[in-house]
């Protein structure tokens, strides 16, 4: 089986194009522990990206540059795009739409813009049986035991295709990505292009991708969910793209959706204008000592959402979420960094994206002192700290939130 892996860097009106061919290699029996692991790892994440076609996600891309060495990041803008994979390509949509297609610079216009950390990253690494990979020891990563793996892929095998301007160059890569010891989930990977050449007057080009689980219907899938792409030129030019992925669902060509157990249902898409109020009351505690990042959560509508007099959401109104983030800080004044998602409100046969920002958190005697993190700019994603070694959010907890417009 093989398959066609590419990614993409578009600075306007230059192109910086990375390609390569994958095939997906066979465990074999008998060897080390770190090598079996591998290769069930390895195995695990084909099964996943196998499964890509079928979601779709938005991506928050923040976009940051500077033009000089001694110069600092300046924000470029803010951009949401809905990405999905289609066979060997990542397809793009605006925010909402219904139509994708892979050019993705017809979407956002001038500027940097990054492509393939939805799918096509990994599968240049997981895929390809020309990928050199070699262990590199146990790690602690986001508090959990993991498994560092060091990999090579030659530019004779599998190497990138850059193109800048009226010059091109197939080089190599190489990196790391670390596995969660228990269940070998890939958690992290990072990915530079080497021996650039100095024609292409780049100085790095660089890929980091995190990763976490996202309860789609019935399903758990392990998805993106946070990426950094940076590009340096030899001047000193720096361009760097911030990408959230979040909202993360079933992808169909028609309006369906499966929640838990319930049968297969047309489902009326609906979309929430923006500055609309909506508290969510937590329906079940999130706590530290037994809870996890990609558990799902639960909330329901307190209160009729309106609009010029309409009941757009009614009072009771289910909202499906995860925890997106369950980060203990150690240090003299310990906390934890907690993010719940929500990205579906689902009543009768309709439902919503919920593409909204958290405004502050009420009730429910929390253990510690909340403070809301106002400059996440992430749509359905509330973060926020509490204080102490310990959280535990109680059930009754309210969220209280502000719809924004994902296509400004």
């Amino acid at each position: 089986m093989s398959s066609r892996c590419c990614s993409a860097w578009f600075l306007m009106p230059a192109l910086l194009a990375l390609s390569g061919w994958f095939e997906a290699p066979a465990a074999q029996p008998g060897l080390k522990r770190e090598i079996v692991d591998l290769a069930k790892a390895r195995k695990k994440m084909a099964g996943i990206l196998a499964k890509m076609p079928d979601y779709t996600c938005l991506e928050t891309i923040t976009r940051t540059e500077r033009s000089t060495a001694k110069g600092r990041l300046n924000l470029v803008d803010l951009l949401h795009l809905e990405v999905t994979q289609a066979g060997d390509r990542e397809l793009y949509s605006q925010s909402g739409g219904q139509s994708f297609q892979e050019k993705v610079t017809d979407l956002v216009g001038n500027g940097l813009i990054s492509t393939g950390q939805f799918t096509l990253t990994a599968r240049a690494v997981f895929l390809s049986p020309a990928t050199q990979i070699q262990y590199a020891g146990e790690e602690l990563l986001k508090s959990r035991r993991a498994l560092k793996y060091n990999f090579i892929i030659s530019p004779i095998s599998g190497g990138w295709t850059l193109n800048f301007g009226a010059h091109t160059a197939t080089v190599g890569s190489s990196g790391s990505f670390w596995a969660d010891a228990e269940s070998l989930d890939v958690m992290r990977l990072e990915k530079r292009a080497d021996d650039l050449p100095p024609d292409l007057t780049f100085s790095q080009v660089n890929t980091s991708i995190d990763y976490g689980r996202v309860q789609i219907g019935p399903a758990s899938a392990l998805l993106p969910q946070s990426a950094e792409v940076v590009l340096g030129r030899e001047d000193g030019e720096l361009y760097v793209n911030h990408v959230e992925f979040s909202q993360c669902r079933e992808y169909r060509a028609s309006s369906s959706i499966r929640f838990g157990d319930a049968a297969e249902a047309r489902i009326e898409e609906v979309t929430l204008p923006a500055n609309l109020e909506i508290s969510l009351i937590l329906e079940q505690p999130v706590d530290s000592e037994s809870n996890l990042a990609g558990d799902l959560v639960m909330a329901r509508v307190e209160a009729e959402v309106k609009a010029k007099g309409q009941v757009l959401v009614p009072r009771g109104a289910l909202v499906h979420g995860r925890i997106r983030q369950l980060e203990g800080v150690a240090g003299p004044k310990p906390h934890f960094v907690i993010a719940l998602e929500f990205s579906e409100i689902e009543f009768g046969n309709k439902r919503a994206i919920f593409a909204a920002q958290l405004q502050r958190v009420e009730g429910a005697s929390p253990m510690g002192r909340i403070e809301v993190l106002r400059s996440a700019e992430l749509p359905g994603v509330g973060t926020f700290t509490m204080d102490g070694p310990r959280v535990r959010l109680e059930s009754g907890l309210k969220l209280r939130w502000r719809t924004i417009d994902l296509k400004r």
